[in-house]
């Protein structure tokens, strides 16, 4: 059986980990910030929620050209509002594609059963009993940045 653990759970981890497990593998998917990566917590999904804001409003601006308005005038953005639609959005995002690859690969890290390694084009990396995935993604940081300083640019595992 062929065991593959994937270091980062942004769109091309998790694809790579759904891919991965159709195909038969036995797949780990090992992130520290969230999965779906700064794509959806960070950068595209709450950047389209800014821009959805940002037409709502332009719309309600322009509304008077069509015969639409106010009697106040004024529109007004609660940005608070705002945020919290924007974290709302992208955690539920990251959590509905967490629950999939649960349901799809069904196997979380676990480092408590004994010492294992994790062999990459940038070396082999030691892992310890009981190590977080902090620590692991720690550990995959540093190889793959002594790779990139190596002239290895790529990782894979």
């Amino acid at each position: 059986m062929t065991r593959i653990v994937i270091i980062g759970g942004g769109p091309a981890g998790y694809e790579s980990a759904l891919v991965a497990a159709q195909l038969g593998a036995t797949v780990t998917v090992v992130d520290s910030d969230g999965i779906g990566g700064s794509c959806v917590l960070t950068d595209c999904v709450p950047s389209k929620t800014l821009i959805a804001t940002s037409d709502r409003v332009t719309a309600f601006r322009d509304a008077p050209r069509v015969g639409v308005g106010t009697v106040a005038g004024e529109v007004a953005v609660d940005l608070t509002s705002v945020h919290d639609r924007i974290k709302k959005l992208a955690q539920q995002q990251s959590a509905d594609i967490a629950a999939r690859l649960v349901h799809e690969i069904a196997l979380p890290i676990d480092t408590t059963r004994g010492p294992m390694t994790v062999t990459a084009s940038c070396g082999v990396l030691p892992i310890e009993a009981g190590l977080t995935a902090k620590q692991l993604l720690d550990a995959a940081d540093a190889a793959m940045y002594r790779a990139k300083k190596q002239g290895r640019n790529r990782v894979s595992l």
